[in-house]
């Protein structure tokens, strides 16, 4: 619950809200010694560490979730007493820190090591996906690729995002697409375009309220598209935009 309630601060507030209820979240189930809500805990710190820009961090709290849920997997027991991390949430957990821990690494720009995670994540069996764990591992790679210029490598995992988008039809989901479709039209010099979708994907998560966790990330793009453009003052501007909105949201990879 305290999780949960941070991850509300981390769309409608700020990132490090969510961290302080994540970490009071790992400390409790580690006083009561239950370690599938460990595991959970831990997961959720894992992201609103992401989300803050606290990379390294995450990373760690990644290894130590996925330390723990080994570990309970292991314990020789016939009997097993309330929900373990995977259905407290409804998901594969060990699959969402998989995912963000691809994230993790390609913000960091260790893009060996995400390269090796990623192709972790994506041996997942596709009848059992969740859009909004997998695509993660999409976005990732769609950056990864962005930052090498790779322009058809960030088309394909687009794609990917752009189904779950529109099979679940999740306003959420839709964002990150139109983020994907921003950056492969960067990669190819195609500004217009890339500017029409990103300004479609921040009028999307305002509306919905959705991905506004992600909303300063958005203009620090936009920013960059205006001026690979030529408009160098309204680069500027929604740069300045971008810092606010990220100052107060506690996004520091978007800072």
């Amino acid at each position: 619950l305290l999780g949960a309630y941070g991850r509300v601060f981390a769309a409608s507030g700020a990132a490090d809200d969510y961290v302080g209820l994540a970490r009071q979240g790992v400390a409790t189930a580690e006083a009561i010694g239950d370690r599938d809500v460990f595991v959970a805990c831990n997961a959720q710190l894992c992201q609103a560490y992401l989300l803050a820009g606290y990379l390294r961090e995450s990373l760690v709290a990644n290894d130590t979730a996925v330390a723990a849920d080994i570990e309970q997997s292991g314990a020789e027991s016939d009997v097993v007493f309330g929900l373990n991390a995977s259905q407290i949430f409804g998901f594969d957990v060990g699959q969402w820190l998989r995912c963000m821990r691809t994230r993790a690494l390609v913000l960091i720009g260790q893009f060996d090591a995400a390269e090796a995670s990623l192709a972790t994540a994506l041996r997942a069996d596709r009848s059992k996906v969740i859009p909004v764990v997998q695509y993660h591992a999409h976005l990732a790679a769609v950056e990864m690729a962005f930052h090498r210029g790779d322009g058809s490598m960030a088309r394909l995992h687009t794609k990917e995002i752009e189904g779950y988008a529109s099979r679940s039809g999740m306003a959420y989901l839709f964002t990150a697409a139109r983020l994907c479709r921003a950056l492969v039209g960067t990669t190819e010099g195609d500004f217009a375009s890339a500017s029409s979708d990103l300004h479609e994907a921040l009028a999307t998560a305002r509306k919905s309220k959705t991905g506004l966790e992600i909303e300063a990330r958005l203009l620090a793009y936009l920013a960059h598209v205006l001026d690979l453009a030529g408009e160098k003052a309204r680069a500027a501007q929604v740069a300045s935009e971008a810092i606010d909105v990220a100052l107060r949201r506690t996004d520091r990879v978007a800072e």
